[in-house]
């Protein structure tokens, strides 16, 4: 289980990179992001990784594996198409 401050570092880090993917948007179109609404998308981020982490352990228990394969992350996004499809292109060929 992960510590306090190995969770705060984490947090740091979704937030960090969620104000440089805002900053770069900035910069490609003319839609400015407040830094509160930086923070909240940082957050959502945050607790959506956790779930995510968490769907993942399940998918892999009910599979009765204690590795998490790219198979479990197709199922994650089934309901996502377009990032369906982003893994496929990620995926490399077995």
């Amino acid at each position: 289980m992960a510590s306090i401050e190995e969770d705060e570092k984490f947090t740091q880090v979704i937030h960090y990179t969620t104000g440089k993917i805002c900053k770069k948007i900035e910069k490609e179109t003319e839609i400015i992001f407040s830094k509160e609404s930086i923070a909240m998308i940082a957050d959502l981020a945050s607790r959506q990784s956790v779930l995510f982490a968490h769907d993942l352990e399940l998918f892999a228990k009910h599979a009765k594996r204690k590795r998490i394969t790219a198979d479990d992350l197709f199922l994650l996004t089934r309901k996502t198409p377009s990032l369906c499809r982003h893994l496929a292109e990620l995926k490399p060929d077995s």
